[in-house]
């Protein structure tokens, strides 16, 4: 009489768990770009009411200067915006668990008000298209 054996055996389980293993190990770190990038943008997205009123007090004064916070239909700071000065809006966000800062600044040149965007977050472009690094001394 034959006996039949059903089951895995131990080598093949071993190789399903390294292959696991390699496969975690090279997603975690583009799941925690992803987390930091999630943390950036919920952090920002209390802003928008900020850029309205810095673009509304451009057109009543038709200059950045007194473009301040509390003043000219802009809101006072509150959440992560830190300041809103002469039309620059300086936001605190948390960044790999570290406090890092995004700031936008109006620009008017071409017409229409674009917003440049720079920040002490390496590779900030990776996560808001136009940013650039602040430069550090």
């Amino acid at each position: 009489m034959k006996k039949t054996v059903a089951g895995f055996s131990l080598i093949e389980l071993l190789i399903v768990i390294a292959i696991i293993a390699i496969l975690a190990t090279a997603a975690f770190p583009q799941y925690k770009n992803y987390t930091n990038k999630a943390q950036v943008m919920a952090d920002l997205s209390g802003i928008d009411p900020y850029k309205l009123g810095v673009a509304v007090c451009y057109n009543l004064l038709g200059t950045f200067a007194g473009c301040d916070a509390g003043t000219n239909d802009i809101p006072d700071v509150a959440g992560h915006v830190e300041s809103v000065i002469n039309g620059a809006i300086k936001v605190n966000v948390i960044y790999a668990n570290e406090d890092k800062i995004i700031q936008y600044q109006g620009d008017a040149d071409s017409g229409m008000i674009t917003w440049k965007i720079t920040s002490d977050i390496d590779s900030c472009n990776s996560i808001l298209k136009g940013c650039n690094e602040l430069a550090t001394e």
